[in-house]
């Protein structure tokens, strides 16, 4: 039994034997996933950076206002 080809997708044929089909992927392509994932993951860090960044300087006082101590501290 030979080891898979790098990139290779798992299919059958009409006799329900398995065989690899080598999917082929452009520069460009490859270049646009990449950007795309880069621009969606810096997208999420900056949220989620804001989102802490607002919990922590807003939503205590919203949330808690009437309660003493450090739970709505200002």
């Amino acid at each position: 039994m030979t080891s898979p080809e790098p990139g290779s997708v798992p299919s059958t044929d009409e006799g329900g034997r398995e065989s690899r089909a080598v999917a082929g992927v452009t520069e460009r392509e490859a270049r646009r996933v990449t950007t795309g994932a880069l621009i969606g993951n810096a997208l999420e860090w900056y949220d989620f950076f804001l989102f802490s960044a607002a919990a922590a300087l807003v939503f205590n006082i919203q949330y808690f206002s009437g309660a003493r101590g450090a739970a709505a501290r200002r």
